[in-house]
C-alpha cells in the first residue's frame, strides 16, 4: 500500500478517473483520510440558469465540506464529527466561461481531500 498522503486532490476529468478513484478510496480509508466526490447535474448551462451540484464526503470525523464554484463564490456544509455527509447545492453562474468546481472535505484533525470537475457556462440565448 502506498504511504498515507497529507492531502489528496482528485480530478474527475482524468482519463482513468473511475479506476483511480476506487484505488484512491481504498488508500484513503486505510489511512483514515477523508474522501469527497462532486457531481454536476449537467456539463454545461446557460448564464443565468441554475446548476445543481451533488457532493458526498466520508471520513472518520468530518469537520466541514466546502464547495468552490470557480467564480469566487463558496458554500460550506458543517459536518461536526459526522462520518458521512451528502448534499445538493444550487448555483447560478452570471457570466459565460469555463469553471472548475471543487469540493474540499476536511476532517477534525485537519486532513483534507478534494475533488474537482469542469463545467461550461454558455452565453444566454437571446430568444429566451
Amino acid at each position: 500500500m502506498p504511504p498515507c498522503p497529507d492531502q489528496v486532490r482528485t480530478d474527475r476529468t482524468a482519463r482513468f478517473a473511475h479506476t483511480a478513484s476506487m484505488a484512491l478510496a481504498a488508500t484513503l480509508a486505510a489511512c483514515g483520510m477523508p474522501d469527497v466526490h462532486v457531481e454536476a447535474g449537467r456539463a454545461q448551462v446557460e448564464a443565468g440558469d441554475v446548476m445543481t451540484f451533488r457532493i458526498e464526503a466520508r471520513a472518520q470525523e468530518l469537520d466541514r465540506v466546502l464547495l468552490e464554484y470557480g467564480d469566487g463564490l463558496v458554500d460550506t456544509a458543517l459536518a461536526r464529527g459526522a462520518r458521512r455527509i451528502t448534499g445538493r447545492f444550487l448555483h447560478t453562474y452570471q457570466l459565460p466561461g469555463r469553471y472548475e468546481v471543487r469540493a474540499v472535505a476536511t476532517q477534525a484533525s485537519g486532513l483534507a481531500a478534494s475533488s474537482a470537475l469542469r463545467i461550461r457556462v454558455l452565453p444566454r440565448d437571446p430568444r429566451r
